[in-house]
Formats: C-alpha cells, sequence, structure tokens
C-alpha cells in the first residue's frame, strides 16, 4: 500500500509540474507582446550584450557583472514596494497562479538561496533561482538605468514598438553609401572577431519560454555527459519543442541555447 501511494504522490507531483510548465510557457508567450513583465535572462542578456563588443569573454564577464547586480539589488530590496516583494517567481513547483504571494520571490528565501550557492568550494549565485525571476516593465526600465543600461526597444509592448526603418543602399543625391551597410556587408575582420548577423536586440521573444522548457528538461533527465549523445538529443527536443508552438530556429542557434542552459545547470549547487 505504502509503494502504491507513494507512486501516486510522483506522478501527482509529474502532472502538476507538466500543468505549471505549460502555464510559464503561455505567460512567456504572452508576455512576448505585452510586455508588462521582463524576465530577468532576458535583463541578464541586453545588459551583457549592449554595453561590450564581440568578444566572447567580454559579453561572459558583463553577463556576471549583471547578474551580480541584480542578486545584490534583490538582497537590498530594491524591487519592493511597501514591503513588498514584486519579483514574480514561476517554477514548476511553484504550483499557484502569478498573482499570489506565493509566486513573489522575497528577500529571505532569496538569501537563503544565495548563501547556499556562495558556500566552498565553489562559491557561485544561485542562477536557476535568477532565470525563473521576472520584473515589472517599470521596475525593469529604472534598474536599468540607474545601473547605467540602456533601456531595450524590444522590452516595449508589441503595439508601441516603432518600425524598422530600412538603410538605402545608396543615396543619389549625395553618392555616398552609408557606412552601417559598408561595414555589414563586408565586415570588419582586423580584430579576428567573427561579425554577428542578427543584432543583439533582435533575439526572438520565444526563448525565454523556450529555455525554461530546456532546462525543465534538464532538470528531469540530467546534464549529459561528454561524448554520450543527449546533448544532441536535447537539441532535437528543443527544435521539435519550437517547431509544434510555430517557431523556427537554425541548428546553430538551438545548439548554443541548449549549450547555455547546461552551463547554468551544471553551476548549480545541486546539479
Amino acid at each position: 500500500m505504502s509503494d502504491n501511494a507513494e507512486e501516486k504522490r510522483r506522478l501527482l507531483r509529474r502532472r502538476r509540474s507538466a500543468s505549471r510548465r505549460k502555464s510559464i510557457a503561455r505567460f512567456a508567450e504572452r508576455q512576448r507582446i505585452k510586455k508588462r513583465w521582463i524576465a530577468l535572462i532576458d535583463l541578464i542578456a541586453w545588459c551583457a550584450q549592449s554595453t561590450t563588443a564581440a568578444s566572447n569573454d567580454e559579453e561572459a564577464r558583463a553577463r556576471d557583472v549583471a547578474y551580480r547586480r541584480l542578486a545584490e539589488s534583490i538582497l537590498r530590496g530594491e524591487f519592493e514596494q511597501s514591503g513588498r516583494s514584486k519579483v514574480l517567481y514561476l517554477d514548476t513547483l511553484v504550483t499557484s497562479d502569478g498573482a499570489s504571494s506565493r509566486c513573489r520571490l522575497t528577500r529571505n528565501q532569496f538569501k537563503i538561496t544565495f548563501d547556499v550557492a556562495a558556500m566552498p568550494p565553489a562559491p557561485s549565485l544561485p542562477l536557476t533561482v535568477l532565470n525563473c525571476c521576472w520584473l515589472p516593465s517599470d521596475i525593469a526600465r529604472r534598474w536599468l538605468e540607474s545601473h547605467g543600461y540602456r533601456w531595450a526597444p524590444h522590452f516595449e509592448p508589441a503595439h508601441e514598438r516603432r518600425p524598422a526603418q530600412a538603410i538605402p543602399d545608396f543615396d543619389l543625391r549625395l553618392g555616398w553609401i552609408p557606412l552601417a551597410n559598408a561595414l555589414a556587408q563586408h565586415g570588419n575582420k582586423s580584430r579576428g572577431e567573427k561579425s554577428r548577423s542578427v543584432p543583439p536586440s533582435r533575439e526572438k521573444a520565444f526563448w525565454p519560454a523556450a529555455r525554461v522548457a530546456a532546462c525543465e528538461r534538464l532538470t528531469e533527465n540530467g546534464c549529459p555527459a561528454p561524448s554520450d549523445g543527449n546533448q544532441a538529443e536535447l537539441e532535437r527536443w528543443l527544435t521539435k519543442w519550437l517547431e509544434d508552438r510555430g517557431h523556427e530556429a537554425s541548428e546553430s542557434t538551438v545548439r548554443r541555447h541548449v549549450a547555455r542552459c547546461i552551463k547554468e545547470r551544471r553551476a548549480e549547487p545541486s546539479a
């Protein structure tokens, strides 16, 4: 009887987790248009990409700085109003709706996870917790500006975004070619850096939900081991996940996001 009861509890937990995962994905899809909430993981990406050149090392360092600054802001209570946390915490283990206080990450709750992650021998940040957090867009904007970052145009609601204006290839009156076009066509290879085909601010809006799904898959199945083929399997799974929702992404883009999820998962204390 006890074995059957335990199996039923496990099945119930899996069903709740699956239901919650779908709910989080739907929420992320809605915010792609409404932008009432901004995912911390997207704030991190923007901070890293908007303040550096094309160097991967520089971007990684900028990403670490942004993570550290956000963590310190939570610990200082910068995201509280009238003593209440405004940090939305969306995790599959939290089964209440988004309006419930159980979905708000308090300063004390974060301090516990922060202290655990900071324990030697490998002190770090609670990346899993931070990557499940969202901020109201007005608070996110104030935080960016107060820390010297620019506000990202793609954080605006869809109906308020300005359409991108095409740059002419050639001005017949002045007889010149815009420098931006020349650089885009020929690239600047003098420093040996790889040019980016897509600007940092143009990351597709479905990626926050996709990364949540990939991270949950890693949580369920564990991180891949070298040469075991599980990373490739996760890439195929994520590609199918995107296709089922009407999204497309190149093989290299999927591989990059999967590698990022694996790296963050391995950095967790419990990984």
